[in-house]
């Protein structure tokens, strides 16, 4: 095995985990917390806030985790 085979099992596990965690994340008792009625933030419920939040650093976080070093394209 070279050493960009086992970057990508790497990389494949950091991105299991890391969809693993965010969908814990979107369960309901977690979603449960931030589903106050009561709850705004500038005016805009904290569910939304907190959904909308959480898909952007999903989005973050695979790019991040995806993404080649300039010097591995080869």
């Amino acid at each position: 095995m070279g050493k960009q085979t086992i970057s990508r099992k790497i990389n494949g596990r950091k991105i299991l985990l890391l969809v693993f965690c965010f969908i814990l994340l979107f369960n309901y008792p977690i979603l449960g917390i931030f589903n106050k009625p009561s709850l705004f933030l500038l005016g805009i419920p904290l569910l939304y806030v907190y959904v909308f939040g959480l898909w952007l650093l999903v989005i973050v976080g695979l790019f991040y985790l995806s993404r080649t070093p300039k010097g591995r394209l080869k």
